[in-house]
């Protein structure tokens, strides 16, 4: 698939598989094998405002000579509103208290013992205001493709429209057709207890451990299989989905692993209808994302010409829910991921999370001549992040419809991350900088080379198993990214 700006996405499909009869074919009235493009125009129209606000209060209080105490808290308020003028979304009386302490053991500044606990609560992304403040043309067509797709993924031309639907008519939404009537702000707490030493005059010795925890999040999901399962609406059940006359997908935006409250049309009048729903009915699990990590650190302070600095974190991502962004599909939506789009898509979802890379290594360092020139160079490691198979839903009927991106490979379940790890990946990078004055004016220039060696680890593997035509992916675990290549930069800079 592939999209271009002016809101036109192509999407390519085969028609059936080899073996089956036609009535399971997208249009039975072509061969299996007619390639087909699916083609969406979207257009969003209107103005949105974003109305923030926030006060913070912190007190420092000196216990005792060798131990400080930092208490506050922060208030915040959110409010969005839609081209009209409505407000979309309040979020207000958001308090976040915070607690820390700084212990001097020896009373000399030598040795600290410091902790931090917080709550913080995310800010509201402009992008769900976008997509919620105006008005949405949605169109969808379906051709065969004709000729061949072109190198920018666009088709070469296209054949007789089979199918065309208008999903959106430009009408600005009613609010109540898109949020949950009463959900909780967005929230992470924060653990972090640490130890500093200093060793001698010039070296600096750390630990410290890391720990943070989602609260609640907020997300858009699907209450099709709700609506079906609760107040019998017929075209959002299985039936329709396999007639091909269902009306899916009916999306809200609140705090999955809760309650429900909001507005449907239960009997078509026109009318939007009160509607509620227990966590249970919903069918989606907690959103999880708990961070652990350790921490360990050296420092020798710039003297005699030298420094040197050096970390090493073990840490542990994992969950069901990576977070505003989803690295899993490339999502940069925040609060409009596809994780809590289908219940069942959820199936397996829970484990070591994509960006989980349990080992990270950094060393630089820097060495200034008397005669004005310096050397510094650096070099990090980071293990490798978990691998996915990404598959149709063998079962859900909602999973089916909705897309290939369940945890199964090929039907049979397959937990997130049950692929293996990625390579895992280190750098050297180096630089040279002269200084020198001349005329009245400090020049310098200077020679920097990024991943010096040009290691070309794998950095993203292709993790869908199954093709839209629920066949074999061919080219399931071949190499996406790679590792950036060597880069050369020169600089040249002038103060007077």
């Amino acid at each position: 698939s592939v999209r271009f700006s002016g809101g036109a996405f192509y999407r390519y499909y085969l028609n059936g598989v080899e073996g089956l009869p036609p009535e399971d074919f997208l249009f039975p009235d072509l061969p299996w094998d007619q390639t087909l493009v699916r083609v969406d125009h979207q257009d969003r129209t209107g103005s949105y405002e974003v109305i923030s606000n926030a006060a913070y209060i912190q007190d420092s209080w000196a216990v005792s000579g060798n131990l400080t105490l930092n208490l506050g808290v922060r208030w915040e308020r959110f409010e969005s509103k839609n081209t009209l003028g409505d407000t979309l979304m309040d979020v207000s009386d958001q308090y976040a208290p915070r607690v820390g302490a700084i212990w001097d053991i020896g009373g000399d500044g030598r040795s600290k013992l410091y902790g931090h606990l917080g709550l913080y609560h995310l800010p509201m992304s402009t992008e769900v205001a976008i997509y919620s403040a105006g008005g949405l043309y949605h169109d969808r067509g379906w051709y065969p493709l004709m000729g061949e797709i072109e190198a920018d993924g666009s088709p070469e031309a296209l054949g007789e429209e089979l199918d065309f639907r208008v999903l959106a008519d430009g009408e600005v939404s009613d609010k109540r057709e898109m949020f949950d009537s009463e959900y909780e702000p967005m929230s992470q707490s924060e653990l972090i207890i640490g130890f500093e030493r200093l060793v001698g005059e010039r070296w600096s010795l750390g630990v410290r451990g890391v720990a943070r925890r989602f609260n609640e999040i907020i997300e858009d999901l699907s209450i099709d299989e709700a609506l079906w399962r609760k107040y019998g609406i017929v075209c959002h059940g299985p039936d329709a989905i396999a007639a091909g006359e269902d009306c899916l997908f009916t999306f809200r935006i609140t705090n999955p692993g809760t309650e429900f409250t909001g507005w449907y049309d239960l009997d078509g009048d026109g009318e939007l209808d009160p509607i509620s729903f227990t966590a249970d009915e919903l069918g989606y699990p907690d959103a999880d994302r708990t961070y652990l990590a350790l921490e360990l650190t050296a420092q020798r302070r710039f003297a005699d010409n030298w420094m040197l600095q050096g970390s090493y974190t073990w840490s542990h991502g994992y969950g069901n829910y990576e977070g505003l962004l989803n690295s899993d599909l490339g999502q940069d939506n925040p609060y409009l991921t596809q994780t809590f789009d289908v219940a069942a898509m959820l199936d397996g979802g829970a484990g070591d999370l994509h960006n989980d890379r349990r080992h990270n290594l950094k060393v630089y360092g820097s060495y200034a001549f008397d005669f004005g020139l310096q050397l510094s160079g650096g070099t990090w490691y980071r293990s490798g992040r978990p691998v996915n198979a990404f598959g149709w839903h063998p079962t859900d009927p909602w999973a089916r419809a909705y897309d290939n991106y369940a945890f199964f490979n090929n039907g049979e379940a397959c937990p997130r991350g049950c692929a293996g790890k990625s390579d895992a990946a280190w750098a050297l990078d180096l630089g040279v900088r002269y200084d020198w004055s001349w005329f009245g004016a400090d020049w310098h220039a200077r020679v920097d080379a990024i991943n010096l060696t040009n290691n070309h680890s794998v950095e993203v593997v292709v993790e869908a198993t199954d093709l839209s035509n629920h066949q074999p992916n061919p080219s399931y675990l071949l190499p996406r990214y790679y590792q950036s290549p060597r880069t050369v930069r020169f600089g040249f800079g002038l103060s007077f």
